[in-house]
């Protein structure tokens, strides 16, 4: 009894697998019973002829296959479909016909002169069918799986052998491998046309849920994971949990992937990512162009901001040769992925402009436009580029007919690289391309580009002296302005905002959020006087975006809040493209522009250090518009100086060298005295206190 208990332990543990074919149990439950002294004690001699039959015919389903294998070298040396029909029912066996009908399937995809599949009415064909049907009980799951599979891609219609295959699967499922598994599920869900097959798809997902546990291999998971739908949130969750485990066992690839999907669903969980990457960053990122491009899309996704990782797809970027015109386009990919994480990375752009200008004309004229966006979102401009830029323009010219998507997206990228050009403006502010515009955007992505067509429209009209291209009508203007849609109220605007308040009232001395026909918002705006005392907003009830200044004694203060957003990373912290040019608009227009970055105004200080932060802020604003002043009246003077001088040369023959230096040197004199003067208001304005600042004037 003893022995025939510890043989039947050993069967048990080799053979679970098969002995619901002999009893029908479900493997879970025998292989928990086998520590039951009192089940095996009663039942030991019939479990133990069980599992000796099962045994035998174990060993006599081997036989087949190990034949199969040997012919497989045999069905790979026929070099037409009619040698695989003709020899296929007289000189193979039923576990060799997986083999047969893959071969079938590369044959005929290789002959291009063939019908699709016409093999399948014929006769011979038809044979190997029938017999497949009449021996699908004696057939092993790896050999059930590959015929049905083979069978699915050559038929749309089920029939009757794929119902018997799919019969004999379906009774099957709990005791197939995960990976046997895995393939039943894909093989359905490229292949669900008939109700007969969407109900197997369910079914076989239904058990896939059950057992996810069973996950050993990386390769599986990540199967599973892409298999999976969206509608399974459980099983996603179960998945992701499940990758948290075998992260230490995922190769890059493998982690790359993982990665690539999770952006694909948009789902970031971040405790598995921080394990991926961590894990990530440990191993060699061996990849390909190709794959380093979905690596890029995904941290652009996922939003990860990790350096290690960044650094080492540019290096790996770096180290790839020329490539393809197929390289290139996975190489803008990466540039387009790092301009939405804003990552400026100098080389990166530098090597980019190099082997985009190697492919010369043969380069997708998307390749250009995507680095030039990539170049305006980091606020960088190549030098090497710069040089090309006019050259470049003129050769993607023919986008303004043929995308005029494209075309705006680049003008607005140049712009935003303070590269002004009067042809390229009109281009995109004519009505013409307005209602090309409307036709080609998306009610989404329309809202976006009339905010561009808004910025190149104050560029050209502000920065451009004496354009006289097309301008956006002031009705076009207040339509699009009209449908802007509310500005941005993050946790730090909220603390910008209630800093200004503890500062004055806002309702009296401050406008926020201010709506402009730029196409943007202005955080903050106040006037302040010469002596540091803010002053009522009634000042600005009539201001309208233009170049007309307030009185000489009153500085208007446009307050510009950098969240990370707004803000590069990488190599360079700076304002990216858009916020530079907002900026640049805002100077333009006479406004003294306060930038303050989240890294140094947090909601971690203090309201008196945020007070005292601006405070500062509005000192150093006042005292650079003071020494703006000065170095105007000094190259006011300068320029008298030099006139003088010229015209003391041209009269140096008839007139007295003393009479002619006179003038000169009161000149100078005079510009010691202003010097003088200027200095002195400037020491007298870093005398100023928090409080002088401050000052709450009395109405």
């Amino acid at each position: 009894m003893i022995r025939q208990m510890s043989l039947c332990r050993r069967l048990l543990v080799n053979n679970r697998r098969e002995v619901p074919k002999v009893c029908g149990f479900l493997p879970r439950q025998l292989y928990l019973c086998q520590y039951d002294v009192a089940h095996w004690s009663l039942h030991s001699p019939v479990i133990f002829r069980m599992f000796s039959s099962t045994k035998v015919m174990k060993e006599e389903k081997d036989l087949p296959l190990t034949k199969a294998k040997g012919q497989e070298g045999k069905i790979l040396a026929f070099d037409s479909v009619e040698e695989v029909l003709n020899a296929a029912s007289s000189e193979f066996s039923v576990n060799s016909f997986n083999l047969l009908l893959k071969r079938l399937i590369e044959l005929h995809s290789t002959d291009p002169k063939l019908p699709a599949y016409g093999f399948v009415n014929d006769a011979r064909f038809i044979r190997i069918t029938d017999t497949l049907a009449e021996n699908t009980s004696n057939l092993s799951s790896f050999v059930l799986i590959d015929c049905l599979h083979s069978l699915l891609q050559l038929s749309k219609e089920d029939s009757y052998v794929i119902n018997k295959l799919e019969k004999q699967i379906k009774a099957k499922l709990l005791r197939l491998s995960f990976s046997q598994l895995l393939r039943v599920v894909e093989m359905h869900r490229a292949s669900c046309d008939t109700s007969l097959r969407r109900l197997m798809l369910e079914e076989a997902m239904v058990i896939l849920e059950k057992r996810w546990a069973e996950i050993k291999r990386a390769k599986d998971l990540v199967s599973a994971y892409y298999l999976a739908p969206n509608e399974k949130d459980k099983l996603l969750s179960n998945l992701e949990e499940k990758a948290l485990d075998l992260s230490e066992l995922m190769s890059a690839k493998d982690i790359y992937r993982f990665l690539y999907l999770m952006a694909k669903r948009n789902r970031r969980n971040a405790p598995v990512m921080r394990s991926l990457i961590y894990h990530l960053n440990r191993s060699t990122l061996s990849l390909s162009l190709t794959h380093l491009a979905n690596l890029s899309y995904a941290c652009a996704k996922l939003s990860i901001y990790d350096p290690m990782l960044l650094g080492k797809i540019v290096t790996e970027v770096l180290q790839c040769g020329e490539g393809d015109a197929f390289s290139m386009i996975s190489l803008s990919s990466i540039l387009h992925s790092f301009g939405l994480l804003r990552w400026c990375d100098t080389n990166l752009m530098d090597a980019a402009v190099e082997k985009f200008s190697a492919r010369g004309v043969s380069l997708p004229v998307d390749c250009w436009v995507t680095l030039l966006m990539t170049a305006g979102s980091v606020n960088y401009l190549p030098p090497s580029l710069q040089k090309k830029l006019p050259a470049l323009i003129g050769w993607l010219g023919e986008l303004q007919e043929s995308d005029p998507r494209l075309w705006l997206n680049l003008v607005w990228s140049v712009a935003t690289l303070s590269v002004v050009d009067e042809s390229l403006f009109s281009s995109v502010l004519s009505d013409n391309f307005m209602r090309s515009t409307k036709e080609v955007h998306t009610s989404k992505d329309l809202v976006a580009a009339y905010f561009k067509l808004l910025n190149v429209n104050a560029l050209a009209k502000h920065c451009l002296p004496g354009y006289n291209g097309h301008l956006l009508s002031h009705s076009t203007i207040e339509d699009i302005v009209k449908e802007m849609p509310p500005p941005y109220h993050g946790a730090l605007s909220d603390c910008l905002l209630d800093t200004l308040s503890n500062m004055a009232n806002l309702g009296k001395y401050a406008r926020t959020k201010v709506k402009t026909p730029a196409g943007f918002f202005m955080d903050a705006v106040l006037v302040i006087n010469s002596s540091a005392e803010l002053q009522p907003a009634k000042a600005l009830a009539d201001f309208s975006f233009s170049t007309v200044d307030l009185p000489h004694d009153l500085h208007k203060i446009a307050v510009q809040l950098l969240e990370f957003g707004d803000m590069t990373c990488g190599m360079s912290t700076q304002p990216t493209g858009r916020c530079a040019l907002e900026a640049k608009l805002m100077a333009t227009v006479g406004y003294k522009v306060i930038q303050i970055p989240f890294s140094e105004f947090n909601m971690t200080m203090t309201v008196a250090q945020r007070v005292l932060y601006l405070s500062a802020k509005l000192k150093e604003a006042l005292k650079s518009s003071e020494q703006g002043g000065q170095s105007l009246l000094l190259k006011q003077l300068e320029a008298e100086l030099e006139t003088n001088l010229t015209r003391s040369n041209k009269n140096l023959a008839t007139t007295p060298e003393s009479k002619a230096i006179d003038k000169p040197s009161q000149l100078k004199s005079k510009t010691s005295v202003n010097s003088e003067k200027s200095k002195k208001s400037s020491e007298h304005l870093a005398k100023l206190s928090i409080k002088d600042i401050l000052h709450d004037p009395q109405p």
